[in-house]
């Protein structure tokens, strides 16, 4: 049986208000109130509401949208399965507009992606109207994507940003504030006169180096008693848990760890583990996932910065339909998405 299209009486009826307002609280009209707009508009989408430009966009060739990222298994398990989830999830609520999504998935180091591009741009690159992806790589990830934008693909970037190039916008975490805020917190967390060993990640990453900048930022402003060791690596895992558990054994002042990201968080807490030094050296993790909410539980992470790749994703993706089936410009070149801290007391919320 085909599923019966909920139609504006319907979220009327469900959020007991008039078809009239319904109507202007989704097509963004004066006389709602923000709270109530957004009440409607939360109703709406949960209960799969679709406006009639549906019906306009099947009167029109087929929108074509690439979405490039990483693949999710390996050490990609912590974070990209939740940013494929926020394109996907946007996907099915648009299903019944007329566009095709092509996912291309790569591993490996920058000129994976790069490669990647480059095969997308030759297979579907004249007849692509819209591409998704990761800026990762500096000037070269803007080569990339200046080419598709140079035959009028637009682009969207979402977690990592290349201002350089000529995107559309990018949808990211504050990274910036992140690390100061992981700074603070440390701080907090740890005796005075401690050293506190950074996980730096990859400098051409600027999710990565944004964070490092925001923690060395904090420390410099309101903590020049402590001592920052800081440590770039991303894809060696096994020299990074060797390089931070000699240090840790070498001084016995070392008491804070801050990974900038998800899988050098894993590494941290297990040479702490290793060394059974839990709840003595203090962490500051970033991401959710089924391991870093176990670390949490288990005391052996203090604080998680959760970065909600999905949201990132998610509106990521419904900013690039907006554009190209409405004619909607973002607001903003960069659109930031709330980060959160996540403790023992709020980890029930992201089970």
């Amino acid at each position: 049986m085909k599923e019966k299209r909920v139609t504006l009486k319907d979220v009327a009826n469900a959020t007991k208000v008039s078809l009239g307002t319904v109507h202007r609280a989704l097509t963004d009209k004066e006389g709602v109130s923000d709270q109530l707009k957004n009440e409607i508009l939360q109703k709406a989408r949960q209960m799969g509401y679709i406006t009639n430009s549906v019906a306009s966009s099947l009167k029109r060739k087929t929108i074509k949208i690439a979405v490039v990222f990483p693949g999710m298994t390996e050490e990609n398990r912590y974070f990209y399965p939740y940013v494929w989830n926020g394109v996907r999830e946007f996907a099915k609520e648009i299903r019944d507009f007329n566009f095709e999504m092509t996912e291309v998935v790569y591993y490996g180091s920058f000129s994976s992606q790069i490669q990647s591009l480059e095969e997308v741009y030759e297979n579907y690159g004249s007849s692509l109207d819209g591409l998704i992806t990761i800026a990762h790589g500096g000037n070269d990830i803007a080569k990339s994507i200046n080419k598709f934008v140079s035959i009028g693909v637009s682009v969207v970037l979402v977690c990592d940003d290349s201002p350089v190039s000529n995107r559309l916008c990018c949808v990211r975490a504050d990274d910036f504030t992140n690390g100061k805020l992981a700074a603070e917190l440390l701080c907090h967390y740890i005796p005075q006169r401690s050293k506190i060993f950074v996980a730096a990640g990859d400098v051409d990453i600027s999710s990565h180096s944004n964070s490092v900048r925001g923690f060395e930022q904090y420390m410099t402003d309101y903590s020049s008693d402590k001592e920052v060791i800081k440590y770039h690596n991303y894809e060696d895992q096994n020299e990074l848990y060797s390089t931070v558990r000699d240090l840790i054994l070498k001084y016995d002042d070392l008491n804070g760890l801050y990974s900038c990201n998800a899988r050098n968080t894993i590494t941290l807490c297990k040479v702490v583990m290793d060394l059974d030094r839990v709840g003595d050296i203090k962490i500051i993790g970033t991401d959710i996932f089924d391991e870093s909410i176990s670390l949490l539980k288990k005391g052996v992470v203090q604080t998680i910065i959760y970065k909600n790749p999905y949201e990132q994703a998610y509106i990521g993706f419904k900013t690039l339909f907006e554009y190209i089936f409405k004619n909607v410009k973002p607001l903003k070149s960069t659109i930031y998405v709330d980060s959160t801290l996540v403790l023992k007391s709020n980890v029930e919320f992201y089970t």
